[in-house]
Order: structure tokens, then C-alpha cells, then sequence
């Protein structure tokens, strides 16, 4: 009959390690911040403001897309796939975001966008 030796001269690497890592892990992701909710809206604020005719007509054309696109994002919501809170977050995200687009319009003396009914009705009643 063979006698196993109950310990071996191998180091405690199993479980201590494993532990060590596991805590090491943990400890890192919560000093891990979280993703900042008004990423976008920040990084649209901190834009320099251009400099030139040229560059401020391609900012305001620029904000103006990025509007329609964050108001489109807001209609399309399937709002009965979604949870109440996820549904919740994109629209406040969205508003935000649209509140930030709108304010640099403001700043940077961006021409209101016309309504395309009244746009074409003025040009019809200046027409020749």
C-alpha cells in the first residue's frame, strides 16, 4: 500500500492567488468611475468656437443635423420594448443633449432654422 504525503512542497499558489486576484479584481473595478451621463452634451459645450464665416456656417449646419438627429432618436423609441427606466434615460439623455445642441446654436449666433412651410411661403410671396 502507498502512502501519499498529505502536503506537498509545491507553494500555496491555488488558493491564495486565486483570492489575491479576486480582490485585486474587485478593488479595481469599483474605483473604476462610471461613464459620465453628459459626455455628449459636455463635449458639444467645450467646442472652440470657429473661427470665420466659413467655419461657423459648417458649426451651425453641423448643430442643426445633430438636432434633428437627437429628435429623431427621441421619436423612434419603441417605447413598449424598452424597460421604464432605460426608456426614461435615452429620453433625458436626448433632451440633454438637445438642450447643449441648442445653447451652442445660441452662442455662436447660429440663424434659427426656418420651418419648411414658412419658408416655402415666403419664397413663393417674393417670387417674381
Amino acid at each position: 500500500m502507498t502512502v501519499r504525503p498529505q502536503f506537498s512542497n509545491k507553494p500555496p499558489f491555488n488558493r491564495t492567488m486565486i483570492v489575491a486576484i479576486v480582490s485585486i479584481s474587485m478593488v479595481a473595478a469599483g474605483c473604476a468611475g462610471r461613464p459620465r451621463e453628459d459626455g455628449y452634451a459636455r463635449a458639444i459645450l467645450d467646442r472652440p468656437v470657429p473661427a470665420g464665416i466659413e467655419n461657423t456656417a459648417r458649426e451651425c449646419y453641423f448643430l442643426d443635423s445633430e438636432i434633428t438627429r437627437q429628435e429623431d432618436v427621441a421619436h423612434a423609441l419603441p417605447q413598449n420594448d424598452l424597460l421604464p427606466q432605460t426608456a426614461l434615460a435615452i429620453q433625458k439623455a436626448t433632451q440633454t443633449n438637445i438642450a447643449a445642441l441648442r445653447l451652442r446654436a445660441t452662442q455662436i449666433a447660429c440663424p434659427s432654422p426656418e420651418p419648411m412651410e414658412q419658408g416655402l411661403s415666403n419664397s413663393r410671396a417674393s417670387g417674381p
